[in-house]
């Protein structure tokens, strides 16, 4: 692999500079690629998040007209808390021939790689225009890219393809499985745990839920679809966050009435579900607030219950008090 150019790597020194970590601004980056460009002749456009403190930054090189190529990458990156970092993530660190830093790989090195070659381009008599799209809150949610869509949309000239620098050990990646992320929160009746046939436990109730999509992924992996193209080849689904219950024993109110958890689903193209068999039965009585003996988590109008329609099929609600 080549090494990074003496101007291509002070690009990187100055990017990983800004620490732009998704819960914090990334203006001052923008401000810093946007003044670049304005001194070399080319003006850019910022498009800004609702709070005003993020934005994208949009320009483009050579003729206004076409459609032309899009470079993207993003401009935020995860955080460093709790690492055991030897170096400030901060402050570009070479050492035995690779440079370290937060974002260095993920992914301000491509934005460093294309501003070093922007005089380049211009230097160039291009047919078509390339575009330059640098993005905030990808590793949070894509919200950045979402936002410039929308402002694409409304463009006369839209580029034609895009390449976006995302580490892929260099090879061209052409495919993404689809990904779905939610957010649950189970609610239940709050009790003493003397007394849980009065009560509804949210987190045992969430708990089954995830039993149940773990169930749902040990059957994506070993029965398919499958996919060769990808990798792993199959459909994953997993929780990442759970959490619930204040209490284990205290006077009152140690039945946890409710729960929250996070699930990301990593989906292979045309996989749908329509056997009856993938989706528990789920009942709930509105009336008492409470299950039905062994009737499992609760009904239709419970975020569980909006969670497994979106991922599985619909399921039946609502019975008698037992």
């Amino acid at each position: 692999m080549t090494a990074p150019t003496r101007r291509t790597t002070e690009f990187i020194r100055d990017l990983v500079g800004f620490d732009t970590v998704s819960r914090n601004s990334n203006l001052a980056l923008i401000e810093f690629v946007r003044d670049y460009l304005s001194g070399l002749g080319v003006d850019s456009r910022l498009i800004h998040d609702e709070t005003g403190k993020k934005a994208n930054l949009y320009a483009t090189l050579g003729p206004q007209e076409g459609s032309g190529l899009m470079l993207s990458g993003h401009t935020d990156v995860v955080p460093v808390d709790g690492q055991d970092w030897s170096t400030d993530p901060f402050t570009l660190t070479e050492r035995d021939g690779k440079l370290f830093g937060r974002g260095a790989c993920d992914m301000k090195s491509f934005i460093a790689v294309v501003l070093a070659l922007v005089p380049d381009i211009l230097e160039r008599d291009l047919q078509r225009p390339v575009h330059l799209a640098f993005t905030y809150d990808e590793e949070v949610g894509c919200f950045g890219a979402r936002r410039l869509i929308e402002q694409l949309e409304h463009m006369p000239q839209r580029p034609a393809c895009c390449v976006v620098g995302e580490p892929t050990g260099m090879a061209v990646v052409n495919g993404h499985k689809g990904k779905m992320s939610v957010r649950c929160h189970v609610r239940g009746l709050e009790g003493h745990s003397a007394h849980t046939d009065r009560a509804v436990n949210a987190v045992e109730a969430a708990a089954e839920l995830v039993a149940f999509l773990k169930a749902m992924a040990r059957r994506l992996k070993n029965e398919g679809p499958h996919d060769g193209d990808f990798d792993p080849p199959y459909t994953t689904v997993h929780t990442g966050v759970m959490g619930g219950g204040t209490a284990l024993t205290s006077c009152r109110g140690n039945v946890p009435s409710s729960s929250r958890f996070a699930i990301c689903r990593n989906r292979t193209p045309a996989i749908w579900y329509s056997n009856s068999r993938t989706s528990p039965k789920i009942r709930y009585c509105r009336r008492c607030g409470r299950y039905p003996p062994n009737r499992g988590l609760p009904g239709r109008n419970f975020a569980a219950s909006r969670l497994l329609r979106r991922t599985t099929i619909p399921t039946s609600s609502g019975t008698r008090c037992p």
